[in-house]
């Protein structure tokens, strides 16, 4: 048979002035499969910025923050020493492995292969304060625990290396970040769809109505944020006798109070009278009737009511408000619980009943009540004027001028990124650990008093501090929250879900491994509701959300994706920067 001959090694001679073409040249083939070049760098970059952006933010901005909400730890010492501690100047450092190693370095690879977590140590200032004596405050410097830290932030070794350092280090000279190692695994934290925060949101809910024989369906609700970004929920309901009552929720319980008891207990007393809280509700509606006669039956309430009727200015309101929330707000801390920042004075002896309920009811509503509003005094009115305004908002829609909001249209709606949600849990862990510390101290005190067992019997700053630090589970709580991606909370941090918080970032290509990053979820609380309401594509989204990258099954409509262009809000710029533009632009369109 005969055989083909071998095909000559040597290239035939290629045709003078004939350019040599093949589909690999083709300009998107290069774009997409090239090395990363200035575009697949600035899509990587743009891919985990919100993660890396908002854990920045954690750590410059919200770190700081966190101490002047915290509540102290207070107690009194078997000999009547009265012991005061709280925290200050709180600081993430580098991971490290050790000072007894050439590099001291901890990088992302080392923890990828021993299979441990890439953490840094929590550094805090404990004060401690005991009675009277000198000095008046003892402070200390002291580790609080270990940290997860996210690849590429700034904390971490990897921020801002080149490529050629990156692959020194053991990793992908195209690693952009984004995620927490732990225990080896690389976990990504969910961006999760939220109520827009001070914002008030106009519901029209039948559940509402099952509260009670009198609520109705109508509601107006407002996501409060505080300063470092933790919130807390506010609902005004509407009744069908013509009252409005105001819900929060503390420790997961719900209470509420009556809107005009808890304005006589904000209003300063230029505007505590009956006549000046009718004119404020009804200013410019005096002809309007409807809310005139609401306004009238929430005030003849105030007269009629056998508990109510003797509050006639501030000073009653705040006392009959604490006199309700002492008894709850005591229970609660002697169970060692988070309070949220509620701290009820421990030496209280020298206090009337009177000013005890006061104080309490002022903390209450420095706390609890619109956070996002200054405390104290001076935030008075500026929560008075908020609580006007979801009071005519939610008239408007009992009424029916205005139609209910959409809850699941993106404008009343803003996404929970990672720092936010990060910060929100290590603060309720620093405020559980230091109510644990009173437990601790008043242990301690008890066995000192009876001569029982090694307990020390001279009370030390020292010995505080150090009682603290045994007290204290930042690692291993923050450290379980990304490797389950479950929540252990108290006061349930003002979500509506307790699981789904991370996910494993798959590599299974690399457009796999971008989604991760990219995707937003509606909540796991709304997996189980069977409206489709939730699931619906809404037109507001175009531009925001990808109409078409969303999974089949259960989790359609509800897990969506970032469209390409849109990148989330991190820092939101003040408003002393941006109102005195926004009143030149106005003068200038007349």
């Amino acid at each position: 048979m005969p055989q083909k001959a071998a095909k000559s090694q040597d290239k035939p001679p290629e045709k003078a002035g004939v350019e040599k073409w093949t589909p690999f040249d083709h300009p998107h083939y290069v774009q997409f499969n090239a090395p990363v070049d200035a575009w697949g760098a600035r899509l990587l970059n743009d891919s985990v910025k919100p993660h890396v952006d908002s854990f920045n933010l954690f750590t410059n901005e919200i770190l700081g923050l966190m101490p002047d909400d915290i509540s102290p730890a207070e107690m009194t010492w078997h000999d009547g020493t009265t012991v005061r501690c709280w925290l200050s100047d709180l600081a993430l450092h580098q991971p490290i492995r050790g000072e007894d190693v050439l590099d001291p370095r901890l990088l992302p690879t080392h923890c990828r292969q021993a299979h441990i977590t890439y953490s840094g140590e929590l550094s805090g200032t404990v004060n401690v304060s005991l009675g009277t004596g000198e000095p008046p405050v003892q402070m200390a410097r002291v580790p609080l625990g270990l940290v997860p830290i996210m690849v590429r932030s700034e904390a971490c070794h990897l921020h801002g290396m080149p490529p050629s350092k990156m692959v020194q280090c053991g990793e992908d000279p195209d690693e952009r970040g984004g995620y927490f190692i732990v225990n080896g695994n690389e976990k990504v934290v969910r961006l999760l769809i939220m109520p827009k925060s001070n914002f008030p949101v106009a519901l029209y809910r039948p559940s509402f109505s099952n509260r009670g024989p009198l609520y109705s369906a109508y509601a107006v609700q407002m996501r409060s944020m505080r300063p470092d970004l933790t919130t807390q929920t506010v609902t005004m309901h509407y009744r069908k006798d013509g009252t409005c009552w105001v819900r929060f929720t503390y420790l997961k319980n719900e209470y509420l109070i009556p809107l005009m008891l808890l304005l006589k207990c904000l209003a300063p007393d230029e505007l505590n009278s009956e006549r000046s809280l009718f004119e404020l509700l009804c200013d410019g509606l005096m002809a309007d009737t409807f809310v005139a006669e609401r306004v009238t039956c929430m005030l003849e309430q105030m007269r009629t009511h056998p508990e109510l009727k003797h509050v006639h200015s501030r000073e009653d309101a705040l006392y009959y408000l604490g006199s309700k929330f002492e008894v709850v707000f005591r229970e609660k801390r002697g169970a060692g619980v988070s309070l949220d920042g509620i701290a009820l004075e421990v030496d209280d002896s020298a206090m009337s009943p009177v000013e005890k309920s006061v104080s309490v009811a002022r903390r209450l509503l420095d706390s609890l009540m619109l956070v996002h509003c200054p405390k104290g005094a001076e935030g008075g009115k500026a929560k008075v004027d908020c609580l006007v305004l979801i009071f005519r908002k939610l008239m408007a829609l009992v009424r029916g001028d205005i139609a209910p909001d959409n809850a699941d249209a993106m404008d009343v709606q803003e996404l929970l990124l990672p720092g936010q949600l990060f910060g929100a849990l290590l603060k309720e862990v620093l405020q559980s650990s230091l109510l644990r510390l009173e437990g601790a101290l008043a242990k301690k005190s008890r066995q000192a008093q009876v001569g029982k067992g090694r307990a020390p019997t001279v009370l030390s700053a020292e010995l505080i501090r150090n009682t603290f630090m045994g007290v204290c589970d930042v690692t291993k709580r923050m450290e379980s929250f990304l490797a389950t991606g479950n929540l252990t909370s108290r006061s349930g941090l003002d979500l509506q879900q307790t699981t789904g918080f991370t996910v494993v970032a798959d590599k299974l290509n690399a457009y796999r491994y971008l989604s991760h990053f990219r995707a937003v979820h509606r909540g796991s609380f709304f997996q189980e509701m069977k409206t489709t309401s939730v699931r619906k594509l809404l037109p507001e989204t175009w531009g925001f959300l990808c109409p078409v990258h969303t999974p089949d099954g259960t989790p359609c409509g509800l897990l969506n994706h970032l469209a390409a262009p849109c990148q989330p809000v991190v820092r939101v710029a003040s408003p002393e920067g941006v109102i005195p533009g926004l009143e030149a632009e106005l003068a200038s369109l007349g």
